[in-house]
Formats: C-alpha cells, sequence, structure tokens
C-alpha cells in the first residue's frame, strides 16, 4: 500500500489533470473498514470523495463503477462515479460526496430505516440485467459475468469425490467433519436456484443516510450469485456481519419477505453458503503463500457448525 504523502501528492495531479480543478485540502477517510484509502478532497469547487488501490484492483473498480451504474438503473441510490481510472500504478475512483451519516456510526434504534431501505433495494437487484456467474465481468456493455454455475458446482462437488482432498490430508477437517460436508452439500445440486447480482457486503458501513434516504457503497465484492441467499447469509451467519435482530426485522421487511418465507429457505441460505465458503477455502488453499489459510479453515468450520444447527 502506499504512503498518505503519496497519495496526497498524487491526488492533487490527478485533480488538476482530469478535472481542472485545484485541491485545497484533503482529509482522510477511516473507521470504516475499507481495504482502500479512502479520503475527502476539497476543490474551489466543492467535496469529493477520492478512493484509491494498487493497480491490481482495476478490473475490480471497473466492475464497481458497471454496478453503480447498473443498479442507479434501476432506482438504488448510490454516489456517483465522476471519473475513475489509473495514475503512477493506483488505480482510483472520484465520486460524489454525499452529505449524510454512515449508518456504523448510528445507534442501533437509528440504523432501522436504513436497513428497511437496504432490504427494498436487494429486492430491485433481479432488475439488473446481467448474464454469467461470479465476480469477474468480463464484458461491460451486456453484463456478462464470466463463470458459469453448472462450472462452479460441478467443481466443488467434484472436489469431494477425491481421495487426496487437502481438507483430509492438511488435517483441517475430521473424516466424521468431512461426511457430514459431503452429505450437507449433495442438497444443493438438487436445488433450483435463481443467479443474480448480490452486493456480498451489506453492513452498515457501506450506507449513507442522508435524512430520508440511504446509499448503498462499495461494490467491490458484488457478483452474481445465489439470489437472494448469499446477501441473507452475509447477514444471518455467524463471524460475518452478525446484524442486531431488530436491524434484520427492518431488511427482511423492505425485501418482502415474511418470517415465514425466511425460514422455509433458510436450510437452502445454509447450505449455499457453506458451498461458498468451501469455494473460497479452494481458492486461500491454492494462495496459501501470500493469504493465511487458518482464516479460511475457521470460516468452513463455522460454516459447516452452522448449517448442522437446525
Amino acid at each position: 500500500m502506499f504512503s498518505f504523502q503519496e497519495l496526497e501528492d498524487t491526488a492533487k495531479e490527478l485533480f488538476l489533470a482530469r478535472l481542472g480543478e485545484e485541491v485545497s485540502a484533503i482529509d482522510p477517510i477511516v473507521g470504516v473498514g475499507s481495504v482502500n484509502q479512502v479520503v475527502r478532497v476539497m476543490t474551489h469547487r466543492g467535496a469529493y470523495i477520492l478512493r484509491m488501490n494498487e493497480g491490481t484492483k482495476a478490473q475490480e473498480y471497473a466492475k464497481e463503477a458497471w454496478c453503480v451504474e447498473a443498479v442507479r438503473a434501476v432506482g438504488i441510490p448510490c454516489p456517483n462515479i465522476i471519473h475513475s481510472g489509473s495514475e503512477n500504478d493506483y488505480v482510483y475512483q472520484i465520486q460524489e460526496d454525499i452529505r449524510g451519516v454512515n449508518v456504523s456510526k448510528l445507534p442501533p434504534g437509528a440504523q432501522l430505516l436504513s436497513w428497511y431501505n437496504c432490504g427494498k433495494y436487494v429486492a430491485r437487484f433481479t432488475r439488473v440485467p446481467a448474464r454469467g456467474f461470479g465476480d469477474q465481468l468480463e464484458n461491460f456493455a451486456t453484463g456478462q459475468f464470466s463463470d458459469r454455475w453448472s462450472r462452479y458446482l460441478t467443481y466443488n462437488l467434484g472436489a469431494l469425490s477425491t481421495r487426496h482432498d487437502s481438507l483430509l490430508d492438511q488435517g483441517h477437517m475430521t473424516m466424521t467433519q468431512y461426511d457430514q460436508l459431503r452429505r450437507l452439500l449433495e442438497g444443493v445440486a438438487k436445488m433450483e436456484v435463481t443467479i443474480g447480482l448480490v452486493h456480498g457486503d451489506l453492513h452498515g458501513r457501506n450506507f449513507i443516510q442522508h435524512y430520508h434516504r440511504t446509499y448503498l457503497l462499495d461494490w467491490g465484492m458484488a457478483e452474481l450469485h445465489v439470489y437472494p441467499h448469499v446477501d441473507l447469509a452475509r447477514l444471518l451467519a455467524p463471524g460475518l456481519a452478525e446484524v442486531p435482530p431488530l436491524a434484520f426485522t427492518a431488511f427482511r421487511k423492505g425485501l418482502g419477505m415474511s418470517e415465514r418465507q425466511l425460514l422455509k429457505i433458510l436450510p437452502d441460505i445454509k447450505q449455499i453458503h457453506l458451498l461458498k465458503t468451501l469455494d473460497t477455502y479452494r481458492w486461500a488453499f491454492d494462495h496459501q503463500a501470500t493469504v493465511p489459510i487458518s482464516r479460511y479453515v475457521t470460516a468452513l468450520s463455522r460454516a459447516l457448525a452452522w448449517a448442522e444447527k437446525p
């Protein structure tokens, strides 16, 4: 990652070159859990939000820009992306500065409207025209994502039938746990699923409340996956967002889902979450030189325990 001085120097250069505006002040924005470096930039014309990251995030930033345009088209408020590109081996986005309050900083009772609005937004995700599966957007004009649900399913279920699975070879699971994992995931192959846009990181830190209007931020983890199960699991599964019960109830009502409907699909939500966590573990195992594999083993064990729970 780069230093604040590098960010400040780059910001001054690109605002002058791209927007023709001189920077008068730069204030860091911290404490909202972002993996990007985020600052508020002041010029003589007003305030902007600048997000920067390493050049390897270029595809992710491009996908975010597509998501913002796509969801704004179906009536979901998001900050407008004014300009994006690369500078000095970094990628950046210049966004409008929404003058509101980050919902994570509000007391629980004051967050309920935001969560209700978020549920309404998730209900609109199905209106976004997109095809394929996964988190890699390959065609921005057609909304085509590069993977297929059938391949994803075959890969993950097929890997469980091999004799030398790293889960067992590395001692990451007991044979009893492994058999339970296979049993639970057999049901996924029989599910009738809807593939649609999911945000992937619904959390109060990714909402800005401006009077009665809620803005949805940070589409870096967005993908085409099983809808609405992935976003629901993110809110319900232990160790993830862990949304307070009243906030989740507000979200569920905004989504238009009754408690009875939720309970009916809850076993499927748990199994989809288990499958997704297993797939993430497979990725981490292949990249364990650069990522802490123990974190993903713990996440998989937690997902298995949740799926087993009645």
